[in-house]
């Protein structure tokens, strides 16, 4: 049976990893071995670009997939780690490609966000010492490289940069990334995502007041669900 346009099957990953799934092939194959097509399903599509070294559609393809499974280009510390087992098959894949375009630097910071998630996660568990240092220093290393690939874009660069600042709060440097948020933000055309970081990270460190006075820099005509609910908040802590 054929999938219809734009359906995406949610057992995608489980089928490739050998267990139930509610799809399956009804028809015969011309030969033993499984020959991957690209279509839509990601999981499936990832070999035949991979197989027929289409380097020039990761740029789409890695971007695409990342948001459309809720990766965004800004890390804001609430976010949900991506459970999918392919995620990580994905970026092991295509992470080490180098594409000079501004849409894989954009894919490049998703990837890059992943591991800050991952990050975040990591530094939160109470586990062996040596293990946590190395398995963070591993993830970090990788947000940085990945992150580097936007210097020649401004715009992302920021991004990139901010994101990297919330990684090094998750680490337990508090005041120096609100310190370098402070920074980028005054430099940003665009900073209203950025001043929403900050003032996160300005009540997570006690600064109530401070946070508010962020918040309220943004324009009247600003529509955004987090500022809204911090914005509550503090209110009501007030």
């Amino acid at each position: 049976m054929d999938l219809l346009p734009r359906l995406i099957d949610p057992t995608a990953d489980a089928r490739l990893l050998r267990m139930q799934s509610v799809s399956m092939r009804v028809f015969p194959t011309n030969g033993p071995a499984l020959i991957y097509g690209a279509g839509i399903d990601a999981p499936l599509r990832l070999p035949a670009l991979m197989e027929h070294e289409r380097i020039a559609a990761f740029s789409s393809f890695v971007d695409d997939y990342l948001a459309g499974i809720g990766v965004g280009l800004h890390v804001f510390g609430d976010e949900l780690l991506p459970r999918r087992p392919f995620v990580w098959e994905l970026i092991k894949q295509t992470e080490e490609v180098e594409i000079a375009s501004e849409e894989w630097a954009r894919a490049s910071i998703r990837m890059a966000n992943v591991h800050i998630l991952l990050v975040r996660a990591v530094s939160r568990l109470a586990v062996d010492e040596d293990w946590q240092t190395s398995f963070l220093k591993s993830h970090t290393g990788s947000a940085l490289r990945l992150c580097e690939r936007s210097k020649a874009y401004p715009n992302l660069h920021r991004i990139a940069s901010s994101n990297l600042q919330m990684m090094n709060a998750f680490l337990g440097n508090l005041e120096e990334a609100i310190a370098e948020l402070d920074k980028l933000e005054s430099a940003d055309d665009d900073y209203t995502q950025i001043t929403i970081k900050k003032a996160l990270l300005l009540l997570q460190a006690g600064k109530d007041a401070m946070a508010k006075e962020a918040l309220q820099r943004l324009p009247p005509s600003f529509n955004d669900n987090r500022a809204a609910k911090l914005k509550v908040r503090l209110e009501g802590s007030g």
